[in-house]
């Protein structure tokens, strides 16, 4: 592994532990909400997922672009889902909207980049 995907691996697990831990503590309910009040949830929501599409895409290559975008989108739509098995979390049809756009734009901006790039 170079040291640039390295680099893109680390900023990828990391963001993908931050949003693991956001749901584990909406879940529990000890997520900050006080924060992240409507609209400001959906700004969250576009950029938590966008910058995991993101450091996904520059991790596992822009020949994998559309298979992360996919598999990312497949796990959004199951993650917003089971909110619906849990009393402290709320299922949002705009979250999931949010959710797909943040990993459609910043996904195919990675991608794009990465191909400029290279």
């Amino acid at each position: 592994m170079n040291e640039r995907r390295a680099t893109w691996a680390l900023l990828f697990f990391a963001q993908l532990a931050l949003v693991v831990c956001a749901s584990v503590m909406a879940t529990l309910g000890v997520f900050p909400t006080t924060l992240f009040r409507p609209p400001f949830d959906k700004v969250g929501h576009l950029f938590a997922y966008g910058l995991l599409a993101f450091t996904a895409v520059r991790f596992f290559g822009p020949a994998r672009a559309r298979a992360v975008i996919v598999v990312l989108l497949l796990v959004s739509t199951l993650e917003e889902g089971s909110q619906l098995a849990f009393d402290t979390r709320t299922f949002d049809v705009l979250d999931l909207t949010m959710n797909a756009a943040g990993i459609y734009l910043f996904g195919g901006l990675a991608a794009a980049w990465q191909q400029i790039a290279d």
